[in-house]
């Protein structure tokens, strides 16, 4: 079972997946704040210092294994988050890089399975007229 205290950060440079995953952190009880740049998400770890931090790996034209470490290295000794890497490309070379450069989780959306569902719902809806 997990602490539904804890305090997370979400950083995306994508804002409707940022607010997404950063809601529904906050509906399994979490307090969670949605961040879109490298800048933005250091000073927000600085300020709350966050037991969790869930990062796009591509984060427009920064690196999300930067961003990441960047976030550790401001941090005190001591304070440093569980650090998630969130990506929609599940290549086994990415996962080995990223947890590699720091992440401790490797943490993708399976876009895939989304389609597979949209295509379903597009079929019924087709059927239905």
């Amino acid at each position: 079972m997990y602490s539904p205290q804890l305090d997370a950060l979400v950083v995306d440079d994508d804002i409707d997946c940022a607010l997404a995953v950063s809601l529904l952190l906050q509906t399994l009880g979490c307090r969670s704040m949605a961040r879109y740049g490298a800048q933005a998400a250091i000073a927000s770890a600085l300020e709350v210092r966050p037991e969790l931090v869930i990062v796009d790996l591509a984060l427009g034209s920064e690196d999300g294994c930067t961003v990441m470490n960047s976030i550790c290295v401001a941090l005190p000794i001591g304070h440093r988050p569980m650090m998630v890497c969130l990506t929609g490309r599940p290549e086994v070379a990415t996962e080995t890089r990223c947890l590699e450069r720091g992440f401790d989780v490797f943490l993708t959306v399976a876009v895939d399975a989304v389609r597979e569902v949209l295509a379903v719902v597009t079929d019924r809806q087709l059927r239905r007229r």
